[in-house]
């Protein structure tokens, strides 16, 4: 059996979590979208992607720890 240096993969993780964070692309668009929508409703279309990809790559995720990486990712 291969282990991988988890405290390695948690780190990296983290790092790529934190830069997730700052993506840079959604202050233009907020800045575009308030022409035409309030802040409310870019943060309910904002919600609702980040609610569709969470529901999307969760089941990827169990997926691929089942049968594999290549199958559920095709």
């Amino acid at each position: 059996m291969h282990l991988t240096n988890w405290r390695k993969n948690i780190s990296v993780f983290t790092i790529d979590s934190v830069f997730q964070w700052f993506y840079v692309a959604i202050g233009v668009w907020v800045l575009i979208w308030t022409k035409y929508l309030t802040f409310t409703q870019i943060g309910i279309v904002y919600s609702a992607g980040i609610f569709t990809s969470l529901l999307l790559q969760l089941p990827t995720g169990a997926l691929a720890d089942m049968l594999g990486r290549k199958k559920p990712l095709s």
